[in-house]
């Protein structure tokens, strides 16, 4: 499961992804067997997600899982950074 404060904005980088496919959040919540709110509350919200639910969008989305190992990296380093520094 992946869980970070931070991941607003890896929600948000699945949202555009999506987007350019043409997809609606009931599309992905079909074909990945989640609900539309679901869907809605990692991408607005950046909520906890299963990371089954992240390989199924990168595949339904056609994303370079690199680029999505990249941002998760960058977003917990800024989490461990903030924590860790204080």
């Amino acid at each position: 499961m992946l869980y970070s404060k931070n991941y607003n904005e890896l929600g948000s980088y699945f949202r555009e992804a999506r987007l350019r496919r043409g997809l609606s959040q009931r599309d992905v919540a079909d074909k990945l067997g989640y609900t539309p709110q679901f869907i809605y509350a990692f991408e607005k919200r950046g909520s906890s997600i299963p990371m089954t639910a992240v390989v199924g969008m990168i595949k339904l989305y056609k994303i370079n899982p690199q680029a999505v190992i990249r941002l998760i990296l960058k977003l917990e380093r800024e989490f461990l950074e903030n924590h860790f520094t204080k």
